[in-house]
């Protein structure tokens, strides 16, 4: 009788140590986080002590949240999908651990300061890198240790008192790196800092081809250019990198004809230096 109670015991035990591993020590049901209160934030590294990887993790709303600090999420380090929205915070302190990021958006945080919290950044490697009206953010301090990003739109615009490129990696405005992304976007009040801090050109009017027009696109069978007369060369590339024309002259028209129906990207080598990307349909 004695052995059977203490087998018993011995198996409540175990089910308690269970139950509070699976309670308690892992991340939430399939690794998403939903955060609009302090309380939540706080909450979490309660509920889930062990958890340092989520799939994502979405703080704040277009409603304004009561969230003050993100010290509740200090033991994350890794996310693949973060995205902060209209909350009241100064800093990105709590994610002191973070050292990759799959999608990264900053989007209308209005009161953030800095990006300081972020010191273990090495990496964001999905889709998106965006930071976008955030109106009090003068620099990107914070973002130093940043070297790397894999994806498709690279975006940091609307962000009224951004002057600073400061903390962020001449690599990311060089043009090996604007080359390497489809969509690729900086605020034009950057350009000067830029040019001082890395010796690198972005020109408002050409880097943002507001003087170089393309029509029509979508085309068919042809690609007209107006203000061409700063054009190097032209290559159109598939979306696999595969290079499938090219053109060192007369820029005004670009035959298609025997190109494939598809998506391309069109790359144009201004006598600036400067390379454009755009995106190109071709029906």
């Amino acid at each position: 009788m004695k052995k059977l109670l203490r087998f018993i015991k011995a198996k409540i035990v175990l089910i308690v140590i269970f139950l509070s591993f699976n309670m308690f020590g892992q991340c939430p049901p399939d690794g998403f986080l939903y955060l609009i209160t302090q309380e939540d934030v706080d909450n979490f590294i309660i509920d889930y002590p062990s958890c340092t990887e989520l799939q994502s993790l979405l703080i704040g709303d277009l409603i304004p949240s009561t969230i003050s600090n993100l010290d509740g999420l200090i033991n994350l380090e890794r996310v693949d999908w973060l995205q902060l929205t209209n909350v009241p915070i100064t800093n990105l302190q709590g994610l002191n651990n973070i050292q990759s990021i799959g999608r990264f958006v900053v989007y209308y945080v209005p009161d953030l300061l800095s990006f300081e919290g972020l010191d273990s950044l090495e990496t964001v490697d999905g889709q998106e890198f965006r930071i976008e009206l955030c109106n009090s953010i003068t620099s990107f301090a914070g973002l130093e240790n940043l070297n790397s990003f894999d994806g498709d739109y690279f975006t940091i615009d609307e962000n009224n008192n951004l002057n600073d490129s400061n903390g962020l990696n001449c690599y990311f405005f060089s043009e090996d790196f604007r080359n390497s992304v489809i969509n690729y976007t900086v605020q034009s009040s950057l350009n000067q800092s830029i040019f001082d801090n890395c010796g690198i050109s972005l020109s408002l009017g050409e880097f943002n081809q507001n003087n170089i027009y393309l029509y029509p696109n979508p085309t068919k069978n042809h690609l007209n250019i107006n203000n061409s007369e700063h054009i190097k060369e032209i290559r159109i590339y598939d979306l696999t990198g595969r290079l499938v024309k090219s053109k060192i002259s007369n820029f005004k028209i670009v035959d298609l004809s025997s190109i494939s129906s598809g998506e391309y990207i069109l790359q144009i080598d201004l006598d600036s230096n400067i390379v454009l990307n755009k995106k190109l349909i071709i029906e």
